[in-house]
């Protein structure tokens, strides 16, 4: 058996009352939230409008500027030849200031190569006799090991 006091009732009938102010909440929170997302949505398309726009001048801008920079057919045929010219004149001033190496022999450059390289390895041209127990005079600051008495 049930017995219904006066204090359960009221109890229920706040319980009720929580759970339809609740569901008014969420329904209001939906309805807002919808509203958001349609402004939001109509704020990414003006947004998308207007970067559209941005990048069609960008582009169109960029067209203006080939075009002034494109020169006609007769003027580009006038470049490329004398663009030929100055690298046809280079070359005849490179190859007048460098001599013929059909000229020199193997010998003067074979010994030219090895003077270079023994002065590039820092060593003299006589070779010196290596001796691994041949000891070399250590500098002045040069710490010395303690020797023991």
């Amino acid at each position: 058996m049930t017995t219904i006091h006066e204090n359960g009732l009221t109890e229920a009938v706040k319980g009720n009352e929580m759970k339809g102010q609740a569901e008014q909440d969420n329904q209001k929170r939906k309805k807002k939230k919808k509203e958001c997302g349609e402004v939001k949505k109509e704020w990414m398309e003006i947004g998308t409008e207007q970067e559209m726009k941005r990048r069609s001048t960008i582009d169109e801008s960029k067209r203006e500027k080939r075009k002034s920079g494109r020169v006609s057919d007769g003027e580009a045929e006038k470049l490329k030849a004398t663009m030929l010219q100055v690298s046809h004149s280079r070359q005849a001033s490179i190859s007048l200031d460098q001599p013929d190496r059909s000229e020199h022999s193997t010998t003067s450059k074979s010994k030219y190569h090895r003077s270079s390289r023994l002065q590039n390895d820092g060593r003299d041209e006589e070779p010196q006799a290596a001796d691994p127990h041949l000891k070399l005079p250590l500098p002045l600051d040069w710490p010395r090991a303690e020797t023991p008495t």
